[in-house]
């Protein structure tokens, strides 16, 4: 043991107490009700340095920006401290040692190097920068109000892994240990970076709704492309029927019941679906964006056939808007939410499984038999590759075929 016996002791007990109030503070009876899982910010919102993903879901180009200079100022400053160690590794008498001794430092201090901090910063900042160009005006799935309840509970056990990783280093470590603690410690939180999790869900669905627009399809709000893939019945306008009979056909082939109404007559309509939705069906209504819009409502996902030149003149009470033409849109539609869902829970399992293996290696669970503890820097590369696989892992949905077989 390299702590008296006193020091262990009020360490321990400063542990508990922590941990103590940590449970109490996030896993209370008495939570408050939260809010939506993202809400949109207005375009003219100011950005402030304090930002996260959840308030710039919808991204302008002012926190985009404020987000570009964060990341070249931490770039910048990090190249400042950690070229000259850099050089000195290539050429030892082409840096004078003052540039590389960290002086300021008492001995025992002297091991954990400053370009760590601004590697770690840099590449956080660079992983935010390049999700966050990518998902600018997306819509939100009502499955991340779900991923967002999961990290609400990781969150603080990973905070409280990260704690007693660090009493334990620093109790029972090598000399320094209050050093080689703080950095086990870090290493821990650096690791399980919530950021494979938190995106999980948007990416997927960010690609899901660029391969809806290939295929001719506008989907505006997620919560379609959620339920679209338990659809089990599809209301279509009587007028759209007569040329719409083999998109029907092929409905009806995969198990969904087809049934056509009269959008004419809106509260007939609206019966029809109303109907429907109380036998439990998930049910889905294509028009021509001509009937009440009652009718619409009244459908878990209502779809409207018109014409895609002027979006701004397309239904507002419509989920998704397809072409004219385009009678198989609710057989795409149910394909491309299978696809996207699968893919959200690919997604998911990696960053959990990813988390279950990264953070006891973080926690140094190798050091008693190999002596092998985890770099920080090498922590948070890991944790940017994790979040690069779930980001092609959701690129994958661009290659959906929604019109062939599944």
């Amino acid at each position: 043991m390299s702590l008296n016996l006193f020091i262990a002791v009020a360490c321990v007990v400063a542990a508990i107490l922590l941990t103590v109030a940590t449970v109490r503070f996030f896993f209370s009876a008495r939570q408050p009700q939260t809010q939506a899982a993202f809400t949109d910010q207005p375009a003219d919102a100011h950005a402030s340095a304090g930002d996260t993903l959840r308030t710039r879901r919808s991204d302008n180009h002012k926190s985009i920006e404020l987000l570009t200079r964060q990341l070249v100022v931490s770039a910048i400053l990090t190249l400042l401290v950690l070229l000259p160690t850099l050089v000195r590794a290539l050429y030892p008498n082409a840096v004078p040692n003052w540039l590389v001794d960290p002086w300021a430092l008492p001995q025992p201090m002297r091991e954990p190097y400053f370009e760590v901090t601004g590697v770690i910063v840099t590449l956080v900042l660079f992983a935010r920068w390049a999700v966050d160009m990518w998902l600018p005006r997306r819509p939100a799935s009502p499955l991340q109000e779900r991923v967002d309840r999961v990290s609400r509970v990781w969150v603080p056990i990973t905070i409280l892994i990260a704690l007693w990783t660090f009493v334990c280093w620093l109790i029972f470590g090598a000399q320094p240990s209050f050093t080689r603690a703080l950095l086990m410690g870090i290493s821990v939180l650096i690791i399980a970076c919530p950021a494979a999790l938190g995106w999980a869900a948007p990416l997927s669905v960010g690609a899901a709704l660029d391969d809806a627009q290939r295929y001719g399809m506008t989907v505006r709000t997620a919560s379609a492309l959620q339920q679209a893939k338990d659809t089990s019945a599809v209301l279509v306008a009587r007028e759209l029927a007569p040329r719409a009979e083999q998109a029907i056909a092929q409905l009806s082939g995969t198990g969904v019941a087809v049934a056509k109404v009269d959008a004419r007559r809106a509260d007939e309509a609206v019966r029809a679906l109303a109907e429907r939705r109380a036998n439990g069906a998930t049910v889905m209504f294509i028009g021509d964006g001509s009937e009440d819009v009652r009718v619409r409502d009244a459908a878990d996902i209502a779809v409207a056939c018109v014409a895609l030149d002027n979006p701004e003149a397309a239904p507002i009470h419509a989920d998704v808007i397809a072409a004219p033409t385009d009678y198989a849109c609710a057989l795409k539609l149910i394909r491309l939410s299978k696809a996207t869902m699968r893919n959200i829970r690919e997604n998911l399992w990696w960053a959990f499984i990813f988390n279950l293996v990264g953070i006891p290696l973080a926690a140094g669970v190798l050091y008693p038999f190999a002596g092998w503890v985890l770099n920080p820097m090498l922590a948070c590369v890991a944790m940017i590759l994790s979040s690069i696989c779930v980001v092609l892992n959701a690129v994958r949905l661009r290659h959906c075929k929604l019109d062939g077989a599944w």
